[in-house]
């Protein structure tokens, strides 16, 4: 695995996706943090280095997706990113 993310954060506001996520990546050999919302996010990442990726729903309440990419890029731009409908 090498050159691929170890530690992926999985974003989501509805629970059970987030958490079919985290079994999915789990069982592709990442270690997986999870988030339910994107300020959560935010204060995992400030407090929790070694994450390599973020995979995030597009559409959330207060922050989407989006606003949480450009977040992300502009603190921590080594982090990949991708974001999911």
């Amino acid at each position: 695995m090498s050159g691929l993310p170890r530690t992926v954060l999985v974003v989501d506001d509805e629970p059970d996706l987030a958490d079919l996520a985290e079994a999915l990546f789990s069982g592709h050999g990442f270690q997986v943090r999870v988030a339910y919302s994107a300020a959560d996010a935010l204060s995992l990442l400030a407090g929790a280095p070694g994450i390599d990726a973020l995979f995030s729903d597009i559409m959330m309440p207060e922050m989407t997706g989006l606003q949480l990419a450009r977040h992300v890029a502009a603190l921590y731009p080594a982090i990949r990113m991708a974001l999911s409908a």
